[in-house]
């Protein structure tokens, strides 16, 4: 969990915050601007645009909602007999003991 998130502050509103502020702090601050622009060799203005647009949406599209707590618990339940499967359909990498000679 990312620092200062909680139930009522997710941790993607929380990331999606934090982006927001640095690219604002970029565009609002003439150094890093410039420095932004000289490093990625555009202008000024066309660094300026494309820091802006990127505040729409700076860390991708918004996390789906939390499904229902029934649906959740049955699919968590499918992927560990799916595991517990798994697991029985490997073959056993144990070496047999062997068995007395003298029957």
């Amino acid at each position: 969990m990312a620092p200062l998130s909680s139930d009522f502050f997710p941790n993607s509103e929380w990331l999606l915050t934090q982006h927001r502020d640095t690219l604002a702090s970029m565009v609002g601050h003439p150094q890093l601007l410039h420095f932004t622009a000289l490093v990625d060799g555009e202008s000024i203005a066309r660094t300026r645009v494309a820091l802006i647009e990127r505040m729409v949406q700076p860390c991708g599209p918004p996390q789906r909602p939390a499904d229902d707590p029934e649906e959740v618990r049955a699919v968590l339940e499918l992927a560990a007999a799916k595991a517990a499967m798994e697991v029985d359909s490997q073959p056993s990498t144990m070496v047999p003991e062997e068995e007395d000679a003298t029957e």
